[in-house]
């Protein structure tokens, strides 16, 4: 058998590339062209670490890692100001509100700063949290994000004013 070589084989290959990369570009959603808010979901662990910083209060520093959506493996630093109001429901306990600060960093080294606020309830088995964190500002493809991130956090005590935490997010960035 005789083997034929084309003239037309380059030419067949390059429509090929040109039709697949066509096929990417209109494959990608709508909404994420057009800054629609998209689905954002978080799994993350690491420590925070306590100390008194007022009457009735403590200023919590914390890292924890994780994958979370549109970031990949992602690291969450963040500064907490916690503020004791009273037994927990049930009466065991401390129950708290606190003040966020944050700042999610994408695999990339892409940013996003949040801030938001929620409650707690604090015992000498652990914590459990929720709030909810928006978008300030960013770098790179975050630099515009806008959003509501959910957070629930379980801790565990880990050391003399350490807790060892679990952070589920959830919510929609855009």
């Amino acid at each position: 058998m005789k083997h034929h070589t084309s003239k037309y084989r380059m030419p067949l290959i390059a429509l090929t590339t040109t039709g697949l990369a066509m096929t990417l570009a209109i494959g990608v959603p709508a909404a994420a062209a057009s800054g629609e808010d998209q689905p954002f979901r978080g799994n993350l662990t690491g420590v925070t670490t306590a100390a008194p910083c007022g009457q009735g209060q403590l200023c919590l520093t914390g890292r924890v890692t994780g994958e979370a959506t549109h970031f990949g493996n992602t690291v969450m630093t963040k500064q907490v100001l916690v503020t004791f109001t009273g037994p927990c429901a049930g009466g065991s306990g401390g129950a708290a509100t606190f003040i966020e600060m944050a700042q999610l960093t994408a695999a990339n080294g892409d940013r996003v700063n949040l801030s938001g606020s929620g409650t707690s309830c604090h015992t000498a088995n652990g914590t459990t949290a929720s709030g909810t964190l928006s978008p300030t500002g960013g770098t790179g493809r975050f630099s515009d994000a806008t959003g509501t991130i959910t957070e629930d956090i379980d801790a565990v005590p880990s050391g003399p004013a350490t807790e060892t935490e679990t952070v589920v997010l959830g919510g929609s960035l855009s």
